[in-house]
């Protein structure tokens, strides 16, 4: 009997011990899920912080993606000037352009460089680039009059290039492919990124060279 005693009173604390766990302990589960929850909301947002994930467009901008931005941005500001008149030193759309101050004028809107306004003078500006290597923005130069440098453009790629060509004629596009043009092309220079290289001596000992043919023709 005293055995049989002890065995249902072991009973009874196990019923008891399952109806804590049944009914007390979820309770207390939920306490200590609530009590945690405020801990971590207390913590300093630095704690809390998850680790950032890298985003490539992030990066910083390179040279080339900046020249790219700028021969688009070139183009662009360039394509808006079609259709404007033709006046000698002019250098704005109110008052017209002649090539050079088309030059100087897209130049300064789009990439904030400042050119001079003489076909000249922009033939020695940036670095000399041959006919294969043209990217939009580079300036493309002609000999329309007894001046190797006497007209210049703004190529804008696939053999096209805008300018303003004459008297009566406003600011369009033509095609080196073009007959005339094609005869009477002089060279090109890239401004964006362009620097002066070796290969400048070498358009300067050239130029000489046929100047020094043509007066021994002529003689």
């Amino acid at each position: 009997m005293r055995h049989a005693g002890r065995a249902q009173r072991r009973g009874e604390a196990l019923g008891d011990a399952c109806r804590i766990e049944d009914g007390i302990m979820p309770e207390t589960r939920a306490a200590a899920a609530i009590l945690l929850a405020m801990l971590v909301v207390a913590l300093p947002p630095a704690a809390r912080a998850q680790p950032r994930r890298e985003v490539a467009s992030a990066a910083p901008v390179g040279h080339h993606e900046r020249a790219s931005a700028l021969r688009r941005a070139l183009e662009h500001d360039a394509l808006r000037l079609l259709g404007t008149r033709y006046r000698r030193a002019g250098a704005s759309p109110r008052s017209g352009f002649d090539c050079s101050g088309l030059v100087k004028y897209v130049f300064a809107e789009a990439a904030a460089i400042d050119l001079p306004h003489s076909t000249r003078d922009l033939s020695r500006e940036g670095r000399w680039v041959s006919r294969r290597h043209l990217r939009v923005g580079d300036l493309v130069f002609f000999h329309t009059r007894r001046a190797r440098y006497s007209h210049v453009g703004i190529y804008l790629g696939r053999g096209r290039f805008i300018h303003a060509p004459r008297p009566g004629s406003p600011v369009q596009i033509s095609s080196l492919r073009d007959a005339y043009w094609s005869a009477h092309y002089s060279g090109a220079r890239r401004i964006l990124g362009g620097r002066r290289t070796p290969d400048d001596a070498a358009v300067a000992v050239a130029d000489a060279s046929r100047r020094a043919a043509r007066g021994s023709i002529g003689r």
